[in-house]
C-alpha cells in the first residue's frame, strides 16, 4: 500500500490547503476535455499528466463539499473514457492514490473539528487533492 503524508492518523495534523504552493506545477492550461480533440499526433503521457494536474488544481477552486464530490466523480469518469480512447504506454492517472490518502484524512478532520463535519471534510478532500498534485510533479 501506497503510504501518503497524511496516512498515519496518530501524528499528523491536517495543513490547511494552499493553493499558491501549487502555482508552479503544470505549464500549459489543458484540460482532459481537450485532449480527445488533440489533431497533432498521439497524446503523450505528459500531456496526459499535465491535464490531469490541472483538472485537480480546478478542484481546489469549489467551496461547497456536494459540488466538489460531484466534480471529484465526474473526472473520475473522464478519466476512465480517455483510458479507452487514449492509447498511451506509460501508466494512466487515476483517483486510487488520492481515494486511499483521503480516507484516513477524513477521519483525522473529524476527531480534530467534528464541530462542522462539512467544513473539515471539504478540507480534507483539498488536502488529499493537493497531495495527488504534489505526487504527480515529483
Amino acid at each position: 500500500m501506497e503510504e501518503g503524508l497524511y496516512s498515519n492518523l496518530g501524528s499528523k495534523n491536517i495543513s490547511k490547503t494552499n493553493k499558491q504552493r501549487l502555482s508552479f506545477m503544470g505549464s500549459e492550461k489543458k484540460y482532459l476535455s481537450e485532449l480527445k480533440k488533440k489533431e497533432t499526433g498521439p497524446v503523450t503521457e505528459e500531456e496526459l499528466r499535465d491535464a490531469y494536474m490541472n483538472e485537480l488544481k480546478s478542484l481546489l477552486d469549489i467551496k461547497e463539499l456536494g459540488d466538489l464530490v460531484k466534480s471529484l466523480l465526474h473526472l473520475e469518469h473522464q478519466l476512465e473514457e480517455l483510458s479507452m480512447d487514449l492509447d498511451i504506454n506509460g501508466p494512466f492517472p487515476n483517483l486510487k492514490t488520492l481515494y486511499q490518502n483521503l480516507s484516513p484524512v477524513l477521519l483525522r478532520a473529524y476527531l480534530e473539528e467534528n464541530r462542522d463535519l462539512e467544513k473539515s471534510w471539504l478540507e480534507a478532500i483539498r488536502v488529499s487533492i493537493e497531495e495527488e498534485i504534489i505526487g504527480l510533479h515529483g
